[in-house]
């Protein structure tokens, strides 16, 4: 069978999963939206570690007031 008539699909290595199919535009919304949920996660993350410092400083302050 002859390829001569057939479109062929070429690979871009450096870009991990993207085919000629898979245009430069939608890549770029693509890595935006990738960033945006790594950083909501870090805020998140962040978050939460800020409220487990605050409740651990509340529990030593408490426990300082009862050494007094």
């Amino acid at each position: 069978m002859s390829l001569s008539g057939r479109k062929k699909v070429t690979t871009v290595p450096e870009i991990p999963g993207r085919n000629s199919r898979f245009t430069e535009e939608r890549y770029d919304r693509y890595k935006v939206k990738a960033s945006a949920e790594a950083l909501e996660d870090l805020v998140e993350r962040d978050r939460r570690r800020l409220i487990e410092i605050k409740s651990k400083s509340g529990r030593l302050v408490m426990a300082l007031e009862r050494l007094n």
